[in-house]
């Protein structure tokens, strides 16, 4: 089974984020902090706030009990393609690992 295993604040809203096939993406949470009006998802809006995840269970975490799963948001591989499932893919993490 796919999962995330590791994951790197590198600026901005932005995560890199590792799976176990060796593929890494970049997940950009900007537009969801900005659009989700719930008071819990604004505090994200802090970037301090924003950069103090942990991953848990293989799930991204914030200390105020926002859980974020990665699945049907827009990643783009580090170097460059953007992946989402909306491209009529089964899932945004279907990528080939550069030797």
């Amino acid at each position: 089974m796919l999962h995330v295993i590791d994951a790197k604040y590198i600026g901005d809203y932005k995560i890199s984020v590792e799976f176990n096939d060796g593929c890494r993406f970049v997940a950009d949470f900007e537009s969801v902090i900005k659009s989700d009006h719930r008071p819990i998802v604004q505090q994200l809006a802090d970037i301090n706030t924003f950069k103090d995840f942990t991953l848990q269970a293989h799930t991204i975490t914030w200390p105020n009990g926002v859980v974020r799963g990665l699945r049907g948001r827009a990643l783009r591989r580090e170097g460059g393609e953007q992946r989402s499932a909306s491209q009529g893919e089964a899932s945004p993490f279907n990528c080939q690992t550069s030797s």
